[in-house]
């Protein structure tokens, strides 16, 4: 998935690819669980600014994974 990066220094965006492993696996600890950039900030546990403007790279990763994941669901692909 979007393991983070053990030489990722950052701690906002540690978060959020933690967040976004939560979300795609289905174990969500601290939000509904929706697939959408609002519920992983509240996953990740950062505001969402973050998203929509410091860390726009990793909004649009999981903008995408999260819509191949619902055009697949259960993973399985054509």
């Amino acid at each position: 998935m979007t393991r983070p990066n053990p030489a990722e220094k950052d701690p906002v965006r540690r978060k959020i690819l933690a967040a976004m492993d939560r979300l795609l696996d289905g174990t969500p600890l601290r939000s509904t669980g929706r697939m959408s950039v609002s519920q992983l900030a509240v996953e990740a546990g950062v505001e969402r600014w973050h998203l929509t403007h410091q860390h726009v790279d990793l909004k649009e990763l999981f903008q995408a994974l999260s819509e191949g994941r619902q055009q697949h669901p259960g993973g399985v692909r054509p």
